[in-house]
């Protein structure tokens, strides 16, 4: 190792511990914080002993704006650049047929809701706009440190790092490297040059024949010294000149003290690591947490445009599905880890997704049905113009994809993360910016449901609809849309109570939720089915279970009834193994099934690549595509083993054996609770929570008998616990509470 890297190691391991912050009134303060669990992290690294396949072992590299896939081709190392809003978003609907129209009474169609023909041009999609490769035909053997986001290439010939305080690769080699533009058919070649010493890459991307999309372009500028190189990466989208600011962004760099940048970068990543941990007996399942973790914050940051299916480029863009939203679950599941694992942040983006799209979703609501409110249909597009109205396009530049974007618990799906951003989070100004949204998609359920036959009982016959994935459009009561309507309607009337705002619609919403259906059970197997008169499938997305997870309307708190049914449907569902695994998995873990732990590792074990990454199916096909964001949620889905709090109720290792140890820091839980926790020798010692915002705590006790201490002022009281366990107490926040056996 080398003087330079061994000073910046001995920086990263002091800083592991120690933190400097500066407080709110501006005075320098020091902050002793430390990592949880920072040897389990170590531990974590992510290595390998080549890099030539880039579907199975390519590196994956991020600061949850721009990212990256490296591998081998030849003798060289390929970085392969995207950024998340580097999109080339045309949509050509010149030879869709006109947008269907849907009649609820009678559930006829205008017109067979085929995939129009924009589905079959190449675009929109996300685009690798340059390149980086570095001359060398070493040793592939590399490790990435997700503690510090670095990756290594035969020890110290290659670093490479994403930085995380600028949109900037930093990577130090003696070898020789270059920047290059990345031609793809579709798009205009990308212009190459240097200015002042610094190399550049310009890539447009077109703007739509009828002009309702602008088109946009992307600079990417290398400046180097010595061995030190710094690939800036700036967008149209967030500077009106990219050129002139990439290559100033790339020059500035080469003037600062390396050991500063260094630090600063690992600083950031630090912080990052310092919100949750876990250590649990099984290291398989502990690696697994923190590297999803990790590419879950390559990803994504705060404040960038929301990523679509992949990371890195695609390998494959045809059959990338545009690298588009995809709302009947992949989206949702991308970005639902970062709740239970104490980063609610990133879920930012997901929601300015949803709540920009909402005049066009509105729009579509009354184009399609004839009835106001907001329907969001199966695939969203990066960038789309907010008012269809002033759209120039043909169907003012909509694209509903197939019979799959009239599923109708669509937008009761996309509301699950926005609601849940609020719960686990409540703060006042958070349910006011997404009320709207919330607002306008329950206005919709209740038009809908409005329009529906009432049965006999007094039930409503639901739809017509399509089962995700599962043909043909024109069926009705699917589970998956019983679920979350049932669900979007609880949230509403909530937010609406809080807000005190549209109590009308609010009491319309309370009527059609108590006619909504029963779920429908085929009677000779005794399984819940996807729709009303079906029979059990091999489902592609596991349809019949969505009202465990994650649409959270069967519960463990639910009546017997009710979870022996959907346990028994659990048990014996079948799947293509596409789609399902999380989906699966969150479900037996929320009915505390027996094998939840050793299906969920076996699951990941089976589809887990030498590069970290899990594959979303178990079908090589899919492979070639790239690398899937949705699996990041396997680290939710771990987390769902350890620590609960469905319907404001927390349970501690409702999944996980006793006989096995494991603990966790600092997880989060619905109500703004940090929850740590310990399971040892059997024993679940203590458990200590903090309040961020007060309120009502209720826990499942593990114990006989419980009591509550302040930590700040050591004062002590015994809890009741009722018929169900459940013990419940009013927390003031900002306050730590341990909560202990009463052993008296």
């Amino acid at each position: 190792m080398n003087l330079h890297n061994k000073r910046t190691y001995l920086l990263a391991l002091i800083i592991s511990f120690t933190y400097f912050f500066i407080d709110v009134n501006g005075q320098g303060r020091e902050t002793a914080k430390q990592i949880p669990y920072v040897d389990i992290i170590e531990r974590a690294k992510i290595e390998t002993n080549s890099l030539q396949s880039p579907t199975m072992e390519a590196l994956i590299q991020g600061n949850g704006d721009i990212h990256s896939l490296v591998y081998a081709q030849g003798n060289q190392i390929i970085l392969r650049l995207a950024k998340n809003d580097v999109y080339d978003a045309r949509i050509d609907t010149e030879d869709d047929p006109e947008l269907a129209k849907i009649d609820i009474a009678t559930g006829k169609t205008s017109r067979e809701l085929t995939i129009p023909p924009s589905w079959d041009k190449p675009y929109p999609l996300s685009i690798n706009f340059a390149n980086i490769t570095i001359d060398y035909s070493g040793s592939q053997h590399a490790v990435i440190d997700i503690l510090r986001s670095n990756t290594n290439i035969n020890n110290d010939e290659i670093v490479i790092r994403p930085l995380l305080q600028d949109n900037v690769y930093h990577i130090q080699t003696k070898q020789k490297v270059t920047l290059s533009g990345k031609a793809w058919q579709p798009i205009p070649a990308a212009k190459m040059g240097e200015t002042d010493n610094v190399k550049w890459v310009k890539q447009v991307l077109p703007a739509d024949v009828s002009g309702d999309w602008k088109g946009m372009h992307v600079v990417t500028a290398m400046a180097s010294k010595g061995i030190n190189h710094f690939v800036a990466v700036v967008s149209s989208l967030e500077n009106e000149n990219p050129m002139e600011a990439a290559i100033a962004l790339a020059k500035s760099y080469v003037q600062k003290d390396i050991v500063t940048v260094v630090k600063k970068h690992e600083d950031l990543w630090h912080k990052f690591w310092q919100a949750s941990g876990i250590k649990l007996s099984d290291k398989n399942l502990n690696d697994i947490w923190y590297q999803n973790l990790y590419f879950s914050r390559c990803a994504q940051n705060p404040k960038s445009q929301a990523i679509g299916l992949f990371i890195g480029p695609l390998l494959n863009p045809p059959e990338g599905w545009h690298d588009n939203y995809t709302i009947n679950y992949n989206f949702q599941q991308t970005f639902w880890s970062f709740f239970n694992t104490n980063h609610v942040e990133y879920v930012n983006p997901y929601n300015k997704v949803v709540l920009d799209y909402l005049p066009r979703a509105q729009w579509f609501a009354e184009q399609t049905y004839g009835i106001k409110g907001a329907f969001y249909p199966h695939n969203l597009y990066r960038h789309e113009p907010v008012n269809p109205e002033e759209c120039k396009s043909n169907n003012n530049r909509m694209f509903a994809g197939g019979p799959w974007a009239y599923t109708l618990g669509l937008s009761g799906f996309l509301m699950h993360n926005l609601w849940l951003s609020y719960k686990f989070y409540p703060e006042q100004e958070r349910l006011q910016e997404i009320y709207p949204a919330i607002r306008e998609m329950a206005r919709f359920y209740v038009n809908f449901c409005e329009k529906c036959e009432v049965g006999k009982d007094g039930k409503l016959h639901l739809g017509p609809t399509v089962s995700p994935e599962h043909l043909p459009f024109g069926v009705y009561n699917c589970p998956f849309d019983i679920a979350f309507m049932r669900f979007l309607f609880r949230g509403f009337i909530e937010a609406s109570g809080k807000l005190n705002q549209d109590q009308e619609l609010a009491n319309k919403a309370k009527i059609y939720m108590r006619m909504l259906p029963d779920y429908p059970v085929e009677k000779s197997s005794g399984f819940v089915v996807d729709r009303e008169g079906g029979k059990p499938l091999n489902y592609n997305i596991p349809v019949p279970i969505t009202p465990i997870f994650p649409a959270e309307q069967v519960t463990f708190f639910s009546s017997s009834e009710e979870k022996k049914l959907f346990a028994h449907t659990l048990k014996h569902i079948k799947t293509n193994e596409n789609n399902s695994t999380i989906m699966l998995a969150v479900s037996k873990a929320r009915l505390s099934t027996p094998d939840a732990k050793s299906w969920l590792e076996e699951a990941l074990r089976v589809r887990r690549k030498p590069n970290g990454s899990i594959r979303f199916s178990t079908y090589e096909l899919f492979d070639s595509f790239g690398h899937y964001t949705e699996m990041f949620a396997s680290t939710g889905a771990i987390t769902e083993l350890l620590l609960q709090s469905v319907d404001n109720i927390i349970r501690v290792f409702p999944a996980w054996p006793k006989e096995e140890d494991a603990e966790f820091t600092t997880l989060r839980a619905r109500g703004g609770f940090l929850v740590s926790a310990q399971l040892k020798n059997g024993v679940v010692s203590e458990i200590e929570i903090v309040s961020e915002f007060g309120g009502q705590f209720s826990l499942v006790i593990p114990w006989g008998n419980v009591e509550i201490r302040n930590e700040r002022s050591g004062r002590s009281k015994e809890v009741e616990i009722d018929d169900n366990g459940i013990a419940t107490f009013e927390t003031i926040a900002g306050e730590k509470y341990i909560i202990l056996e009463n052993r008296n």
